[in-house]
């Protein structure tokens, strides 16, 4: 079979790992921790507009810090993964989101992002994930601030800490880093691909 040595057959995209992967038809096997952390760590946040590299995977490393600083676990494997869809799709900017030109297109790429990211939830988390959800979307709120002044110099509306987390200072780790960093987080927590708490996420 031959194939494009840049998309692969079928339009698949070539991993890290050697291995081919369809973003657009995700099989479980294609799911792994090592690959989130890849992708995440070559993600630059604000679509990388920033003064210094700063990755999604640190991101979510200084949240589930946060996180496990207040003795919240199971908050801090969420929070972990919260961005992990885009591992495998880019995020999308807010300004397409809310242009009407571009509505229909955006809101069903971004339905399969919210599914894929449910279906990373359950896999790890477990259903009862949602519990966390409102938290969770708290401290991404909250870390704006410090992110603003960090990345931009610009000084926001919040603090270094909201309620009983205290978030960490960004450490601008680089792409190699951020990766080893995240997995190293993962293992922590409890996080592993041999993980399956929720037996109907194959079917998504």
């Amino acid at each position: 079979m031959t194939f494009d040595p840049i998309n692969g057959p079928g339009g698949q995209l070539l991993a890290h790992d050697g291995e081919w992967v369809d973003p657009l038809c995700l099989a479980d096997k294609d799911i792994t921790l090592e690959r989130i952390a890849t992708g995440l760590a070559n993600r630059c946040r604000y679509h990388g507009w920033t003064l210094k590299y700063y990755s999604v995977a640190e991101h979510c490393v200084l949240l589930s810090r946060a996180a496990l600083g207040a003795g919240k676990e199971k908050l801090a494997r969420v929070v972990l993964l919260h961005d992990a869809a885009e591992a495998f799709f880019w995020d999308i900017p807010s300004p397409f989101k809310r242009d009407a030109r571009w509505r229909e297109l955006i809101g069903r790429l971004d339905w399969q992002i919210e599914q894929l990211q449910h279906r990373i939830f359950h896999r790890y988390v477990g259903p009862d994930y949602v519990r966390q959800a409102e938290m969770c979307h708290l401290l991404d709120e909250a870390i704006r601030a410090v992110e603003m002044k960090a990345l931009f110099g610009v000084t926001a509306d919040g603090s270094d800490s909201v309620g009983d987390f205290t978030l960490p200072r960004i450490e601008f780790m680089p792409p190699e880093e951020a990766r080893a960093v995240w997995c190293e987080t993962a293992r922590a927590i409890g996080l592993s691909n041999a993980d399956w708490r929720y037996h109907g996420a194959d079917k998504w």
